[in-house]
């Protein structure tokens, strides 16, 4: 055994390089020899036998249809150096398709805002009638997410989360009371996206019928402030960021529903510091909520009703 691993590590490509000359920093992180080998743009598609896949031609991007089986191309899905709306030439950067792959979501002119989080504007497609649309409003959102009955898009703007109907571009307002550095409604704080690695804060159930989002309070969570260099006058922004040992986002999980527009708040308890995830269950009326003390040694599971909000315990991990 000893010799068989000797034998494969004299013939990896590595090794080899390394007898030759010193890995310097260099060949780490500027150079293609040892980067990891990627498919950009890869999107498995429902049929099991087909994917997705982007190529480039005048600057823009244009989605192709290929075979697993062969890889070869078979159509092309979307011509990205077609698409105009309002006599303006829309060039997108990312794309995701809706449940049943009618409507493709396209991504433009994204921005990023911390480690994960960005905002843009959103494009919808529709395969079938070949036509275009903006989400309302002409200023960029964030996570914008097409529910499982291809029917509506939910999205974050100025701290606030939005559902649109597709068919009437009707715009409703799941909360009002978001505010910068004060209240985060769909989206997370910057203390969940460094160490959740999550930035995204809201999810459908798979009716369609209710979306869980969290709530961050993050009114007392004291300021940092940092200047942007780079243009003739520096640019100084303020934002919550609590250092060890201070004040965290007070964090909530809340249940829209959609056919009576209330929102039903779950019942995790005041003891925990942490809700680092939510995820719907397959029955449309219970979601999973974790939540975790500060030490993050002890993670608790529960099970919450959307009707009430009331929580059950299933499982505890503790470290030991």
């Amino acid at each position: 055994m000893k010799k068989i691993l000797l034998l494969i590590l004299l013939l990896s490509p590595l090794y080899l390089s390394a007898q030759k000359k010193n890995l310097t920093l260099e060949d780490i992180w500027t150079k293609p020899d040892l980067a990891v080998k990627q498919v950009p743009g890869f999107r498995s598609m429902a049929d099991g036998t087909h994917y997705t896949n982007t190529i480039t031609a005048d600057g823009s991007i244009i989605i192709i249809r290929c075979e697993f089986s062969t890889g070869n191309t078979v159509d092309t899905i979307l011509d990205g150096r077609k698409l105009v709306l309002n006599e303006k030439k829309i060039n997108f950067s990312d794309y995701s398709f809706s449940n049943d792959e009618s409507y493709i979501l396209l991504t433009s002119e994204s921005e990023p805002i911390f480690r994960h989080s960005t905002k843009a504007f959103y494009y919808l497609y529709n395969r079938k009638s070949a036509i275009l649309t903006q989400l309302p409003g002409s200023e960029k959102v964030m996570y914008a997410t097409i529910s499982p009955d291809n029917k509506k898009v939910a999205y974050v703007r100025n701290n606030n989360l939005y559902i649109t109907e597709l068919a009437t571009g009707t715009e409703t307002s799941v909360t009002t009371d978001g505010k910068k550095n004060e209240i985060i409604n769909g989206a997370t704080d910057w203390v969940y996206e460094e160490e959740f690695s999550m930035s995204t804060g809201f999810q459908w159930n798979k009716t369609s019928t209710s979306i869980a989002y969290f709530k961050f309070d993050e009114s007392s969570v004291k300021e940092f402030n940092l200047t942007t260099y780079g243009t003739l006058y520096p640019q100084e922004e303020k934002y919550k960021y609590p250092k060890a040992g201070e004040e965290n986002s007070k964090v909530s999980v809340y249940i829209y529903h959609l056919d009576s527009k209330k929102n039903i708040k779950a019942e995790t308890g005041n003891e925990w510091e942490y809700l680092p995830r939510i995820t719907w269950t397959q029955n449309p009326e219970i979601v999973s909520i974790q939540r975790c003390n500060r030490l993050q040694n002890t993670l608790e599971l529960v099970l919450c009703s959307t009707s009430d909000g009331k929580c059950k315990s299933i499982k505890i991990g503790r470290a030991s």
